[in-house]
């Protein structure tokens, strides 16, 4: 992943609430796929990305609340994707990365769907406030940061 695609995940999860993080952490596991499934990768590139997807995948699996039934099903996804990742890895065939995706995006739909009813703020408090619009240039999208608390962060 480029460190451009990075700070753009680190700029929406920092103005996201509970359902949107859930749908960045989605987003980030399919750039690690898709990064794996590149023509052009050497098989270490290849064996880091679909790590990374597992990692993100098992965050997943610890944000999980088992008071609910869902969550059973949730986590036995979670966990037939990370083995299937597994199998991928040491096999070095897409196959597997390809049904996973497929597992993946299907929930991903159903959060993002569910993630339209939650009205909620922002997870994080103190952080900066991005605002994204037309700069006087051609075709240009600036984002400017308005940092309106010089007390963001911890305070000791």
């Amino acid at each position: 992943m480029t460190q451009e695609r990075k700070i753009e995940f680190q700029r929406r999860l920092t103005q996201s609430n509970r359902s949107g993080v859930i749908l960045i952490m989605y987003e980030i596991i399919f750039e690690y796929l898709d990064e794996a499934l590149t023509e052009n990768r050497d098989r270490e590139t290849y064996k880091n990305s679909l790590r990374k997807a597992q990692e993100m995948i098992r965050e997943l699996m610890y944000a999980l609340d088992f008071q609910y039934p869902l969550s059973k099903s949730l986590a036995s996804l979670y966990q037939y994707s990370n083995t299937r990742l597994s199998m991928s890895m040491y096999e070095h065939k897409p196959d597997k990365i390809i049904e996973v995706k497929k597992i993946l995006t299907a929930l991903y739909d159903s959060f993002a769907e569910a993630a339209k009813e939650d009205h909620s703020g922002p997870m994080m408090k103190n952080t900066q406030q991005v605002y994204t619009g037309m700069t006087y240039g051609k075709d240009n999208l600036a984002q400017n940061y308005v940092d309106g608390n010089i007390h963001r962060g911890f305070l000791a």
